[in-house]
């Protein structure tokens, strides 16, 4: 069980190297603004579709089956609720800057950063499992996400929604799953090989970015901070909480709070250079609560044990604030703790994984 977990803390070790590799070259400015945005595309038109198709070349399992349409219901209620509190939480004289600070908080990077996490803990099931709550991201980022940047009211188009990478690839992914094509290994190995660069290129980028973030412009005003705290906290926690009331699969569960908890969308910068907006702020706000994200992880990962230093029955208590049970020895509190996790009552990697990811937004352990 703890090698499962320190398993994950080498993972964001790992991307903690790569995002400061993008960093060292963006200050000695061996990678420029355009050649961001060039590996931005890059990931945006070709990677990202590539992945959904290594990921659905799967059987047609009744459960596997079922877990996604599960998960991407559970990811329309959850961008749902994003939607609602931003709406009424943020505010902002500034109308582009309101804007920006409501995309931060309704997308996540469900993409480029949760995919490399649901791949070290579940494997290609957790990324199967993750694309449907990237379908949804990506219908409502490529539609309300565009509005926000753009500003005024909202124009759908089913051209806008239909004709973009996001969506093409899961089309033709699902068309693949569902008709059970498998491809040939000479298409499927260079598609293979395309996709594996979701880990490297997406750090790299962010690495730049932080390189090149305003700071000062960034933390300015009560927003920012609003923003951060719904994106990096309270969204997350809601993402959880949605999850157990649904009383998803410990898999399904783990792949969607994943998606849900990483920090805003790097399709903010891409879309504000794309319709000229703001091009200092969007990735500055982007880079800085990535920041922020990683510094709060790199906090959990560090101490090398459970978010519980290995006392599921007396931290989980504490912190839920319902009282400890009086009777019963230390497996039976154990076991009531991971119920309130809504874990099985059986250990495991998976089951270690879950409940890192369910309490480790709460805070440190004491």
């Amino acid at each position: 069980m703890i090698e499962s977990f320190l398993s994950v803390g080498t993972q964001v070790l790992i991307l903690f190297l790569m995002i400061g590799t993008g960093f060292v070259l963006g200050k000695l400015h061996l990678i420029t603004h355009k050649g961001a945005v060039s590996m931005s595309n890059l990931l945006m038109y070709v990677v990202s579709p590539c992945i959904l198709i290594v990921v659905f070349q799967r059987p047609l399992e009744t459960e596997t089956f079922h877990n996604f349409w599960v998960a991407l219901l559970a990811a329309l209620v959850i961008h749902g609720i994003n939607i609602l509190v931003s709406e009424l939480v943020i505010r902002d004289r500034d109308p582009m800057r309101k804007s920006f600070f409501r995309f931060s908080a309704i997308f996540s990077n469900c993409g480029f950063m949760a995919v490399p996490l649901q791949t070290a803990i579940l494997g290609s099931l957790g990324v199967f499992y993750g694309s449907a709550y990237l379908l949804v991201f990506t219908v409502l980022t490529w539609t309300l996400g565009i509005q926000l940047v753009k500003g005024g009211k909202m124009a759908f188009s089913w051209r806008t929604l239909l004709m973009n990478p996001g969506v093409i690839g899961v089309a033709i992914a699902m068309v693949l799953y569902l008709l059970q094509i498998t491809l040939p290994e000479i298409i499927l190995s260079p598609i293979t090989y395309l996709s594996d660069m979701n880990t490297p290129l997406p750090m790299v980028v962010i690495g730049y970015q932080l390189s090149q973030a305003d700071f000062r412009r960034a933390l300015h005003g009560a927003s920012f901070w609003v923003s951060a705290a719904l994106r990096l906290v309270i969204l997350p926690l809601l993402a959880l909480g949605v999850c157990m009331l649904m009383r998803l699969d410990s898999g399904v569960t783990l792949a969607v709070v994943i998606a849900a908890s990483t920090p805003p969308a790097a399709l903010l910068g891409m879309f504000a250079a794309k319709f000229d907006r703001d091009v200092s702020l969007a990735p500055s706000l982007v880079a800085v609560q990535t920041l922020l994200y990683l510094s709060r992880r790199h906090k959990k990962y560090e101490s090398g044990r459970l978010p519980c230093g290995g006392r599921p029955d007396s931290y989980c208590w504490k912190k839920t604030g319902k009282q400890r049970p009086q009777r019963g020895g230390r497996r039976q509190r154990a076991s009531a703790c991971r119920a309130r996790c809504g874990l099985p009552a059986k250990g495991g990697a998976e089951n270690v994984a879950l409940r890192t990811t369910a309490i480790s937004v709460l805070g440190p352990s004491p």
